[in-house]
């Protein structure tokens, strides 16, 4: 996967599942191997198969099994949940015993060879991409003939083994996560590095966060006060108009303008990277927390090498981030720290001298 802002390469992990008398296969991509990755993606692998299995025989990993012992069996908590929800029995391999799922394990070694490879030369922009091209080619590879055996997965699968799987319920399971957050100056909180609008007037309350797979809510005292697609990327905003304050009322602590001002009194250099951050974002209160986060340096820094740290972050780019200006101004203060050591290294204090000059008096030689 490249990210498409940055260039950066991700990496992917692939989720590989299989029916076991037809070996029909499934596979889907993730960003993460977490606990929410693991429930969505048996979400998913039964609306493929478009029934549920009445059992579910996992891998021994941290996001299915909690403890897999002859005295006890302890089923991760979503984990169980959801099967609970699809009316599913978990039952996994034993430890170190592969044949006890062997079905996938060859089934994996096939989305491999015959899915993932046939994907290799080409560049993915999105993982909604990625899995669009992945699901296509475990499609061909379920209807491709078998060499050694009648028929497909496919055929096998549509006749023999989805007739006995579970129908599935009214409404896929949805996993929540719930966390308490307090809101920024900016009228947003944050969840998993992106952030989410809230009606301004509840800046500094301390709100709780409801995360499902597609959409995070905002509750405080108990209501509802916001709802948002869900923002998978760090650094991305959701925000709703309405949230928004009105510009021209009294209690708006922070604007552009206010900003603007701050940076002039450091100098140009400063006030121009304050501009470009603040011209980085569609809806400009996105971007007063990198605004904040740039002029607070001064504090720790000084105005002065916060200006010259801004001059040199605008001969890199001319659209300079928080990040570029923290890590400039970092080099420089280790910069001048190493000056100071090296102009104190050689100094002498007075005392030294004047020590010297009695030793010579009294000895009437001079000192080696």
């Amino acid at each position: 996967m490249i990210d498409p802002d940055t260039g950066e390469v991700l990496k992917v992990y692939v989720f590989a599942a299989c029916l076991p008398y037809s070996n029909y296969l499934y596979a889907e991509g993730f960003y993460k191997t977490d606990e929410e990755a693991w429930v969505n993606a048996h979400v998913r692998m039964f609306a493929f198969f478009g029934g549920a299995t009445p059992i579910l025989v996992p891998d021994n990993c941290k996001t299915a099994i909690t403890k897999n012992a002859k005295d006890a069996l302890i089923v991760n908590e979503q984990y169980r949940r959801m099967s609970e929800h699809y009316g599913c029995a978990v039952v996994p391999a034993r430890v170190r015993k592969p044949r006890d799922k062997a079905s996938i394990e060859m089934g994996v070694g096939v989305i491999e060879r015959q899915a993932m490879m046939a994907l290799r030369k080409r560049r993915f922009m999105s993982l909604s991409d990625f899995n669009k091209a992945l699901i296509a080619q475990v499609m061909a590879i379920n209807s491709r003939p078998f060499q050694k055996r009648e028929g497909s997965r496919e055929s096998i699968f549509l006749g023999q083994e989805k007739p006995m799987l579970i129908p599935l319920p009214a409404n896929p399971y949805e996993m929540s996560t719930r966390r308490e957050a307090t809101v920024n100056f900016n009228y947003h909180v944050a969840f998993e590095g992106a952030w989410y609008s809230v009606p301004f007037q509840y800046v500094k309350r301390t709100v709780t966060v409801v995360a499902t797979s597609k959409t995070v809510s905002v509750a405080c005292g108990g209501k509802r006060i916001a709802i948002h697609e869900r923002a998978f990327r760090k650094g991305d905003y959701r925000t709703n108009p309405e949230h928004m304050p009105d510009a021209h009322r009294d209690y708006v602590e922070w604007d552009g303008n206010r900003f603007r001002r701050w940076a002039t009194e450091i100098g140009e250099s400063t006030e121009r990277v304050i501009d470009a951050i603040l011209a980085s974002r569609k809806v400009e209160q996105q971007s007063y927390r990198s605004c904040r986060g740039v002029l607070a340096l001064s504090k720790a820094h000084g105005k002065e090498l916060l200006e010259e740290a801004c001059a040199k972050a605008l001969l890199r780019t001319p659209r300079p981030s928080y990040k570029t200006v923290k890590d400039t101004i970092a080099a420089l203060a280790k910069e001048h720290d190493e000056a100071d050591d090296d102009d104190g290294a050689y100094l002498r204090g007075s005392e030294y001298y004047e020590n010297l000059d009695n030793t010579n008096d009294d000895s009437g030689e001079e000192s080696e």
